[in-house]
């Protein structure tokens, strides 16, 4: 509790512009409907690497719902692919969000409509685009994910990767997406998936980004762990021995090589590469990658705790040593997040009646619901933890001052917030029991999900 609450206190945000100042300006004046700057950061992106592009795009792309300046920008410009490459990767964006990040047995049926709808938009968008610069490998690694979301095999994702790398063979965002689509959840396996990053870093000259794929790749295979239920095994996967050489021989061969190439990636691979570095154990590795981070949070690989800006911010802690090295990345947390994306999934007003229901000391009637309230039960049970002890701290504090200056009277305010405090720890306990009750009751395993097609092609080997 000590650890979380002093991570608290400087816990940045998801930076959505990785600390680009150029990408924070282009996004302020698409908010404003100008995208003069967004294309000219677009055109001025290096030729030599394509995968700059990529992404600058989804940078500019990730909004919530769907800003009236996107058809704006594309009918302004009908013969220019890179409106369409944004509004494109905006409408895979915009699907996820219709869908949430539960597994499919969580999705309800307006969301999945909409999911599947929003994604056809995308596969048009970004089928325009390739046809107006056939040269260009980002339309084909950013309609990887549409054709997954799509139930595409994954013979037909691979003839996608194989579009996109024969433009541009170090491509890292269509390796990254490729990654993805070979997890367990979505139609691979651990073997095939680690085998793709295997290859992909093997052949890598030194300083390139895709020996990075093998610590995404060792991150998946952790999280599949923990969405079967097997946090245990997630835990041991992490730690080791031949998976920790793999992940130090990988960021020496990249982002810790002379030769790495900084650009709108560079953040994102130092999340991910400070991540590791504290499962190693590596706290002055780790500190150098979060100095020059400085309070810049990606969105991967934080996605799979439920605050990833209060997680980033203990595992800077902890790499300065201010704080204990934080827990590892899967366990009680991950099974905690599984859970919890299934609570996600519900209606607004089953959530308020789950609540209501909850300070009543009762679970929803339908076991359905009830089940998948166990991780936000369990997760609101351990925030009011957190809560209570900084409000006991500051009561204590009240107390220690009004007695040094002799006024009694101001005891009042610490007594009505331990009051307040004892509410609050009664309310986590009954939440606590809850949790126990539904999981007993009917389990929150994570579902089969969605499996598409299976294939044998030659990135899947």
């Amino acid at each position: 509790m000590g650890n979380r609450l002093m991570a608290r206190r400087g816990a940045p945000a998801v930076d959505p512009a990785r600390g680009l100042a150029a990408v924070a300006a282009a996004r302020r004046d698409l908010e404003l409907g100008n995208w003069d700057r967004a294309a000219w950061l677009l055109d001025s992106a290096p030729a030599q690497d394509p995968n700059d592009r990529f992404e600058l795009i989804q940078l500019l792309s990730r909004w919530s719902g769907r800003p009236v300046w996107l058809d704006r920008w594309v009918a302004a410009e009908p013969a220019s692919p890179l409106p369409l490459l944004v509004r494109g990767a905006h409408a895979i964006w915009w699907a996820w969000e219709a869908r949430g990040g539960g597994t499919a047995d969580t999705v309800s049926d307006d969301a999945a409509r909409a999911f599947l709808e929003r994604l056809r938009l995308a596969e048009a968008d970004l089928g325009r685009a390739a046809q107006l610069d056939p040269t260009d490998p980002n339309p084909w690694a950013l309609s990887i994910p549409s054709g997954m979301g799509l139930g595409e095999g994954l013979e037909a994702l691979g003839a996608r990767f194989e579009a996109a790398v024969a433009r541009a063979p170090g491509h890292m965002g269509a390796h990254r997406h490729l990654l993805l689509a070979l997890t367990g959840k979505w139609g691979g396996d651990d073997e095939m998936m680690l085998g793709f990053a295997r290859r992909a870093a093997t052949g890598a000259p030194p300083g390139s980004q895709l020996p990075l794929l093998t610590l995404a790749a060792h991150v998946e295979m952790a999280v599949g762990f923990g969405m079967r239920e097997q946090a245990g095994a997630a835990v041991d996967h992490l730690r080791r021995p031949d998976v920790a050489a793999e992940v130090r021989a990988a960021l020496a061969h990249s982002l810790l090589h002379p030769a790495y190439r900084q650009g709108p990636h560079t953040p994102l691979d130092r999340n991910l590469a400070a991540l590791w570095l504290i499962q190693l154990g590596d706290r002055d590795g780790a500190r150098a990658q979060f100095e020059l981070l400085g309070d810049v949070v990606t969105d991967a690989p934080w996605q799979y705790f439920d605050e990833p800006g209060l997680i980033f911010a203990e595992y800077r802690a902890a790499a300065s040593g201010r704080l204990a090295m934080p827990k590892p990345l899967t366990g009680e947390q991950a099974e905690l997040d599984v859970q919890y994306d299934r609570f996600d999934t519900l209606d607004r007003a089953t959530k308020r009646e789950v609540e209501r229901l909850a300070h009543e000391g009762r679970l929803h009637p339908d076991p359905a619901v009830a089940a998948a309230s166990v991780g936000w039960a369990r997760s609101t049970a351990r925030r009011r933890r957190i809560e209570v002890g900084g409000v006991l701290l500051a009561a204590a504090l009240a107390v220690a001052v009004s007695l040094a200056i002799g006024r009694p009277v101001l005891l009042g305010a610490p007594a009505m917030a331990t009051v307040f405090a004892i509410k609050r720890l009664r309310f986590s306990r009954r939440l606590a029991r809850l949790a126990d009750q539904a999981s007993k009751g009917q389990g929150y395993g994570s579902g089969p999900g969605h499996v598409p097609g299976r294939a044998d092609g030659r990135w899947a080997q």
